[in-house]
């Protein structure tokens, strides 16, 4: 039986990844983390606890021996770089889950990006920095890190926009609860402009297939679709059998009011820049993604039961979206 060994693996992501490992039944499996998020779970599978950003943490885990670590807390590459000296020799496959959206995107453009484009640079300063702000130049630099690793058989998996049971940010919910709770939404240019996904369930099976499958590649975009806003609220609209009133918003209004791009418009962006190809991975891994509709579904499910359709904390507040409303009303 290999051993596994998952750094994180209480959130989101890494929940998801050990969720179906457990389900697999064929490995033996550790949990490496701070035990500061949902510390209960998983109570019947071992647990490190330990912090990435303290040295002396690292050896809790660099100095055994792993068939398959699966990295999906790797946030800052200083950190990443000690760990992988400290672990030349004790470790078999490395799966390290990173982001598209580290990509060089050509807001012009609205062809998908393929793995050989270009990712973001890194300064020295930024690659310290421990803030948000910093995400995906950081990203970028772990996957360099990597690189240099010549010893080590890799695989990195680029997401699309992760959504999915457990999802912390509540920006694609933003828009199924108010399709849940209102008659009128104010609606971003149609809801037209696309975004790269990743079905989280698909991302977990990847990893999964990744520990046993020899892959012809070291990076793959994991995204499962590329789809709109539009492209969500007509599958979810039918399936729970709610009529918004979708009020358009156009570009140019919504930077006269000073609507923000993707924090009051949670996922909308003005324009189809942010999407990437997924064929490589589909084809090298005879993998099927789950489609718009099933994706809904369980998102649909997850909503109602998970969340129980409580209020989101991301997006524009009700009284700031009633008030743009109006405005749209009076100019038609």
């Amino acid at each position: 039986m290999k051993k596994v060994l998952v750094l994180g693996g209480t959130q989101f992501v890494g929940r998801t990844i050990v969720e179906q490992l457990i389900e697999s039944d064929q490995y033996q499996i550790t949990l490496f983390n701070r035990g500061k998020s949902n510390p209960a779970l998983f109570s019947e599978i071992e647990h490190i606890k330990g912090d990435r950003l303290e040295e002396q943490d690292l050896e809790k885990y660099t100095k055994q021996k792993w068939d398959v670590i699966i990295d999906a807390s790797g946030y800052w590459p200083d950190s990443l770089e000690k760990s992988l000296h400290q672990l030349k020799g004790n470790v078999g496959k490395y799966i390290y889950i990173s982001t598209c959206s580290h990509y060089v995107f050509d807001e012009d453009s609205s062809t998908p990006l393929t793995e050989e484009a270009e990712i973001v640079v890194c300064t020295t300063e930024q690659s310290v920095h421990r803030g948000y702000e910093t995400y995906n130049e950081r990203k970028a630099e772990c996957e360099r890190v990597l690189y240099k690793q010549k010893w080590l058989d890799y695989i990195i998996f680029r997401s699309g926009l992760i959504i999915g049971e457990h999802d912390p940010t509540d920006r694609l919910y933003y828009w199924f609860y108010k399709l849940q709770t209102q008659k009128e939404i104010l609606w971003p240019n149609n809801g037209v402009n696309l975004l790269s996904y990743s079905n989280v369930k698909d991302l977990a099976a990847l990893v999964l297939l990744a520990i046993e499958k020899q892959h012809s590649y070291s990076i793959y975009n994991a995204s499962s679709l590329n789809a709109s806003l539009a492209d969500f609220m007509n599958e979810a609209k039918n399936m729970i059998n709610k009529k918004p009133n979708l009020i358009n918003a156009s570009p140019a209004f919504l930077e006269e009011n000073n609507v923000n791009q993707w924090t009051d418009m949670p996922l909308w962006l003005n324009g189809n820049f942010l999407t990437v190809d997924n064929n490589r991975v589909i084809k090298d891994f005879d993998f099927e993604m789950t489609s718009l509709n099933k994706t809904t579904k369980q998102l649909i499910a997850y909503y109602s039961y998970g969340l129980n359709w409580r209020a989101p904390r991301y997006g524009l507040s009700k009284e700031r979206e009633l008030e743009l409303l109006n405005i749209l009303k009076t100019m038609v």
